[in-house]
C-alpha cells in the first residue's frame, strides 16, 4: 500500500487535534505533519498528555491557512496526501487509497462526508463545464491526492483566507486534472470555522472563478456558483432519508 501523509493545520491546540489524529492512527503507513500558527509548547504539551508522540509539529508562517499546509507539504515524504483538519475524523480512507493504489493515472480521488449529523454526497463528475455550472461538491477532507497532484498543480495559494482549497482544484480541474468518485462516506467534518462565512467565499470564489477563466465573473455568478453547491449537497442529503 502506498504512504499516506497527513496534513493538519491548527492555530490553538485543542481536544479537536487529538481526536484528529487518533481517528488517523489506524493507518500504519503513514506520517503526520502538524502546522501549529499557535504555541508550539502547547501543541506538544496536549499530544504527550494524551499519549501521542508520532506527529511532526512544524511552525507555521505567519500567513494564514495556505501557507501552513504548504509548509507541511514541503516536508511530505507520502505517496498520496490527505489533509485533516483539528476537529474533523477520519472514517474509513481505505476505499480512497485502494482506488489510487489502483489506477496510477489519478490525480486525485474524492468520496462523501459527515458535515456535522448530515451525509453529504459529491457529485460524480468532474469537469469544465460542471466546475464552471455547479461549483465543486466536495470538501478537503473527502479527497486524497497523489504527491504528484502538488508538482502539476502547485501549492496553496496563500492569498486566499478560506478558499484556497477550491482555488487549486478549480485550477487543476480545468488543466485536466483525473479524479474518480468513491460513493462512501470517508470522513466526518466538523461543522464551523472560517468556511462558514459565506460572504467571504463568494467573494473569494469570484477572484479565484476570474482568474482561471480568464475574464471577469460577476459576484452574483459566483454567489450562485456557491448555492449550487449548497443545493447539490441539501438534495443529496434528501436523497439519504
Amino acid at each position: 500500500m502506498p504512504k499516506l501523509s497527513i496534513i493538519t493545520t491548527i492555530l490553538h491546540p485543542n481536544q479537536g487535534l487529538v481526536d484528529a489524529i487518533q481517528s488517523a492512527s489506524e493507518y500504519p503507513d503513514s506520517e503526520h505533519l502538524i502546522s501549529v500558527a499557535g504555541d508550539l509548547d502547547r501543541a506538544r504539551q496536549i499530544l504527550d498528555h494524551a499519549g501521542i508522540t508520532t506527529p511532526i509539529l512544524i511552525a507555521a508562517p505567519a500567513a494564514g491557512i495556505a501557507e501552513g499546509f504548504n509548509a507541511c507539504l514541503r516536508r511530505a515524504s507520502g505517496d498520496l496526501i490527505w489533509v485533516l483538519n483539528s476537529g474533523d475524523r477520519a472514517l474509513n480512507l481505505n476505499p480512497l487509497i485502494e482506488r489510487m493504489d489502483s489506477d496510477r493515472t489519478l490525480d486525485f480521488v474524492y468520496g462523501n462526508v459527515y458535515y456535522g449529523d448530515k451525509l453529504t454526497r459529491a457529485r460524480g463528475v468532474l469537469n469544465r463545464s460542471s466546475c464552471l455550472l455547479h461549483g465543486m461538491s466536495f470538501c478537503h477532507g473527502a479527497v486524497i491526492v497523489r504527491a504528484s497532484f502538488h508538482e502539476k498543480f502547485g501549492l496553496y495559494d496563500p492569498s486566499f483566507r478560506i478558499c484556497m482549497d477550491a482555488d487549486l482544484f478549480i485550477a487543476a480541474i480545468l488543466r485536466g486534472a483525473r479524479s474518480a468518485h468513491v460513493d462512501l462516506p470517508v470522513a466526518y467534518i466538523a461543522p464551523g470555522g472560517l468556511s462558514s462565512d459565506a460572504r467571504a467565499r463568494v467573494w473569494e470564489l469570484r477572484r479565484s472563478l476570474s482568474r482561471h477563466v480568464r475574464e471577469p465573473v460577476p459576484t452574483l455568478l459566483a454567489a450562485k456558483w456557491l448555492m449550487a453547491s449548497f443545493l447539490v449537497k441539501w438534495f443529496s442529503n434528501r436523497g439519504q432519508k
